[in-house]
């Protein structure tokens, strides 16, 4: 029996300050109580979503790029062991909502 690993890139655009997005973006992360693996502000999050009792963790690694003073780019990698089937996609945009409602 062999290990699985399923990867999913994605971006996304927000229109805030790269900054101001990192520092809600981790206080998001916190507030899950997921794990922060490695943290450089403002442009680099990697972090790993919770086990449940119907899913494996999810690591996540997000870049954090700025285009201009208004808008950042989300360039999100995430790596699980069981297939995707769009829930990391739904758990990073649950996040923005969740900033930004």
């Amino acid at each position: 029996m062999g290990f699985f690993s399923f990867r999913n890139n994605f971006e996304i655009l927000v229109e805030h300050p790269q900054a101001e997005v990192y520092k809600k973006f981790v206080a998001q992360i916190r507030k899950r109580g997921w794990t922060i693996a490695e943290a450089e502000q403002p442009t680099k999050l990697v972090f790993q979503s919770k086990v449940s009792l119907f899913s494996w963790p999810i690591d996540f690694g997000v870049c954090f790029e700025a285009t201009d003073t208004n808008e950042t780019i989300l360039v999100v990698e995430s790596v699980s062991g069981n297939l995707d089937l769009g829930r990391s996609k739904g758990m990073i945009n649950d996040i923005i909502n969740d900033i930004y409602k």
